[in-house]
């Protein structure tokens, strides 16, 4: 099984430029509005990643080679949900670190020492309490 896992991380290394692009999307998205999407989000696109590789396996009749070696199908399924299952973990690993750095406020400093998040929310609070204040409603 060992063996069997080498192949696909190798494989899915080969697609370097995809994975680090998914990457930079992610970081954008932890570091947007809504941090939450993340933590969603970079789990699913590493498990649809993972699971394409038996699309790669299937390629040039790839299932008939593997099966050939001293492996079973019931050694190759194992091997399939271990690789999806440990990239699903290691990615809702990262974005949790992701959403936490995020959330911190610690990436940011807008000006005066403030954060950026804070300087919003003063914002988005000063124009609720002006709304109720300028309709008469107290």
């Amino acid at each position: 099984m060992a063996g069997l896992l080498e192949k696909d991380i190798r494989l899915l290394w080969g697609t370097k430029q995809t994975l680090v692009i998914l990457f930079a999307i992610a970081v954008a998205v932890a570091f947007s509005g809504n941090g939450n999407f993340i933590i969603g989000y970079l789990p699913f696109v590493v498990e649809m990643i993972a699971i394409s590789t038996i699309a790669y396996d299937e390629m040039d009749h790839g299932y008939q080679f593997l099966l050939t070696l001293p492996i079973n199908k019931k050694t190759y399924v194992r091997e399939k949900y271990l690789l999806c299952a440990g990239g699903v973990v290691a990615a809702w690993v990262i974005a949790v670190c992701l959403y936490l750095v995020s959330k911190s406020g610690a990436w940011y400093t807008g000006c005066c020492g403030r954060r950026y998040a804070d300087s919003r929310s003063d914002f988005a609070n000063h124009s609720f309490d002006q709304f109720f204040h300028d309709s008469g409603a107290d």
